[in-house]
């Protein structure tokens, strides 16, 4: 499991937004960050977001990029670091996970 998979299962996306500011409401829904609006158009689910508003989407870790305008990896980091939890992110990724992805880029391409 590489360290982005981590902390996709670790931390939820509510979570993370109410943590970072935004006011989350009812049913999960709270104002999009990303652009200007008085009624709530986005919708936080468990593993990952959506504003029906601007058509933002992703994962816990795109919503932490967005907000801070920083890379994946130190997204990750901040989280880690925020939320506590413990995860080495400067380990080497395991063999297993080098193959995984290079065999899911390999099928990338040939559909590409």
């Amino acid at each position: 499991m590489t360290i982005f998979e981590e902390v996709k299962e670790l931390v939820s996306v509510p979570t993370v937004a109410r943590y970072y500011g935004i006011d989350v409401r009812r049913g999960n829904m709270c104002l999009c960050p990303f652009h200007n609006e008085r009624t709530p158009s986005m919708k936080l689910y468990e593993k990952n977001y959506y504003c029906f508003g601007c058509k933002a989407h992703g994962d816990v870790i795109n919503l932490v990029q967005e907000i801070f305008r920083i890379s994946a990896i130190r997204a990750v980091k901040r989280i880690n670091s925020d939320f506590s939890l413990g995860l080495d992110i400067d380990r080497p990724p395991e063999r297993e996970d080098i193959e995984r992805i290079n065999r899911q880029s390999r099928c990338v391409s040939l559909f590409s």
